[in-house]
Formats: C-alpha cells, structure tokens, sequence
C-alpha cells in the first residue's frame, strides 16, 4: 500500500468519524425541550389568587403553543384557557421563539370561583403536533382552604 493509499484511508476514515459526531450532535439539537412552571398569580387592588402557568422553550428551534391548562386528580378531566392573560393578550396559538418563554394566566379569583381547583393537580401545555408537557401543582390555596375547612 502506498503512502497515497494510506493518506486517502485515514481521510476517510477521520470523515466518517466527524460525520457521526455531527449526526448524534444533529440529533440532539433537534430535540424538542419544553417546561412547564406552574405559579400562584396576584391581581392588585384586590388580593385574588389565581394560577398561572409559565411554558419555557429550551429548544433549538421555535413551538407553537396551542393550549395550556389544568389537569385533574383520577380523571381526564381538563380546564383551558383559550385567551390567557399574558403580557401581548393574545389567543392561543402562540409561537415561542428558542430560549424564550411564555406565561399566562387564568382570570383572577380562580381558586375562590371554581369548586373543581381542589382537585387540581398538574399544569399543562400543548404545542401543535400534538404532544403535551406538563408538572405538578406543588401550591394549591384551594387545597389549602378544603383542608383547613375540614
């Protein structure tokens, strides 16, 4: 074998090993990253609790959020809020930019005005193929008020 032959084997071989790194790398950066923040939101001049639900893109590319909710302990039954209010007050869908985020809230008094907020347990949002990401409650006053009334 030649010194020619030896050189065009070694390129080859350390292109193909470059093409495989770039190829997983390709694969990661393609990957969908969505978290889901569920927060107690205040509404001045009158203390009203309500949910809020902040949806972080950590993606590479952006998302069309379509929906965000609430989920229910044992059920499939859900609440959503087709326009939330949001710093631009516009319906759903929403896009979200990479490595930005979006928040809405529901109206003010949610946990007074809905008898079901007891049994509320994650927060969800959807994006537009379809796949849902969501997180547990980990602060619910309505759960807080049912406990302390019993």
């Amino acid at each position: 074998m030649t010194q020619a032959e030896q050189i065009t084997i070694f390129v080859m071989g350390l292109g193909a090993v470059i093409g495989g790194f770039y190829y997983l790398w390709n694969i990661g950066q393609s990957r969908t990253i969505i978290k889901v923040e569920p927060y107690v939101a205040v509404f001045p001049p009158n203390p009203a609790e309500t949910l809020g639900i902040k949806v972080i893109n950590e993606s590479h590319h952006a998302v069309t959020l379509t929906k965000i909710g609430i989920l229910f302990s044992n059920t499939e039954m859900r609440m959503t809020t087709p326009i939330p209010i949001s710093q631009d007050s516009k319906p759903l869908p929403h896009r979200i930019e990479p490595h930005s985020s979006f928040e809405g809230t529901f109206g003010p008094g949610l946990y007074k005005t809905e008898p079901n907020m007891v049994f509320a347990t994650h927060v969800y949002a959807q994006i537009s193929n379809g796949k849902i990401y969501r997180k547990e409650i980990y602060f619910n006053p309505a759960k807080e008020r049912a406990g302390a009334k019993l």
